[in-house]
């Protein structure tokens, strides 16, 4: 296989990737979300979650009926991200509509407050942002209480614009910016790792990839050898070395000298100099480049 087969072969992993990476944004809807709030509250009420997380049964439960009753075979992966984001969105939910004065408009779809409460929300709360125009509703709201809570909320959405923290939450009124942000809710957190079911399709693809990118970094350098069977005429180091040390005014004893000797060690650069015209030209090219690493 050529060096341009691997490129494309590289570019094409890459681009799978993407996909297994993006797919679970793109492809939850509404109805998804609902589902899987149920059978998370399932798994929950029959205990599949001892402690923090899910146990493998759990898991194993999670993945086989969401698919049962969507059609979508999802990963562990997939599911365990759904669920730290969801987590994530909940804390900082419930940490907007905690505040007196505010309540849920249904015809906004979001908390009813000003621009200006809006405006220092976000300023003070990392991720209130994506709430602005869009919230989380009065049904979904109860269900996360559920999964996120050791206290089943009571009532139609308990709060409103004298209630202060939702029924059914676990956020204390305290809890800062920097509790929502660092509250160990990063993707993929919390499971030991005897309850980590392997997801092979983007394990394979992640190995596929890392071994194609150590191999396309193989090619790449022995492609920059310095083999005269392979540099073009004039582009070998000896006639590029020779051609620059022939110009007035370069010295083998100062800096600029030195970085020549470098940059000039890899065929594509040689080349480049090979097509830059005379003598002078190449080295105001030359010296061009070394500005440049000056200023980086």
């Amino acid at each position: 296989m050529s060096f341009i087969d691997f490129k494309l072969l590289l570019n094409v992993l890459k681009d799978i990737m993407e996909g297994l990476e993006s797919f679970d944004k793109a492809a939850w809807t509404k109805e998804m979300l609902h589902i899987f709030c149920d059978i998370c509250i399932k798994a929950i009420d029959v205990g599949m979650r001892p402690n923090t997380h899910f146990d493998k049964t759990g898991w194993k439960f999670l993945i086989t009926s969401f698919k049962e009753q969507t059609g979508h075979a999802f990963t562990k992966t997939q599911l365990k991200n759904k669920w730290d984001g969801c987590k994530k969105d909940w804390r900082i939910w419930n940490k907007l509509v905690s505040e007196t004065g505010v309540g849920w408009n249904s015809e906004l779809g979001t908390i009813a407050a000003s621009d200006e409460w809006w405006k220092q929300k976000i300023q003070e709360i990392r991720g209130a942002k994506k709430f602005r125009h869009v919230g989380i509703e009065p049904s979904l709201k109860n269900k996360f209480d559920r999964m996120y809570s050791n206290t089943v909320a009571t009532g139609a959405y308990a709060w409103a614009s004298s209630s202060g923290v939702p029924a059914g939450s676990d956020v204390d009124p305290g809890t800062s910016n920097a509790d929502i942000a660092h509250d160990g809710l990063e993707e993929g957190s919390g499971d030991s790792e005897e309850d980590v079911i392997p997801d092979f399709q983007t394990d394979m693809a992640r190995m596929l990839l890392s071994r194609c990118n150590h191999l396309l970094e193989s090619m790449s350098t022995k492609s920059d050898s310095t083999s005269l069977n392979m540099d073009r005429e004039g582009c070998s180091i000896r006639e590029v070395m020779d051609e620059l040390h022939s110009i007035p005014g370069v010295s083998i004893e100062d800096e600029f000298h030195d970085f020549a000797t470098e940059y000039l060690s890899l065929r594509r650069k040689r080349e480049m100099w090979a097509s830059m015209g005379d003598k002078q030209q190449k080295l105001r090219w030359l010296q061009r480049m070394y500005a440049r690493t000056k200023r980086a």
